[in-house]
């Protein structure tokens, strides 16, 4: 089964939302309205899916992701 671990790189996001819009599953917005990461990991295909394409739209390429 594939896994994907996945971060921010918080010196480049800008914090557009546009991850959270993409991941909501993967990515919030906490009180002080910054992006982080709902979790590390994650084994969901369609959470895979969505965290790529989050990664592959964040105009800053803060997000990194790494199959495990």
């Amino acid at each position: 089964m594939k896994k994907i671990y996945y971060s921010i790189i918080k010196e480049l996001c800008i914090n557009c939302g546009a991850c959270v819009v993409i991941s909501p599953k993967s990515f919030t917005i906490d009180e002080n309205k910054k992006v982080i990461e709902s979790k590390k990991y994650t084994e969901n295909l369609e959470e895979i899916e969505n965290i790529l394409l989050a990664k592959k739209v964040c105009p800053t390429g803060a997000i990194v992701t790494e199959e495990i």
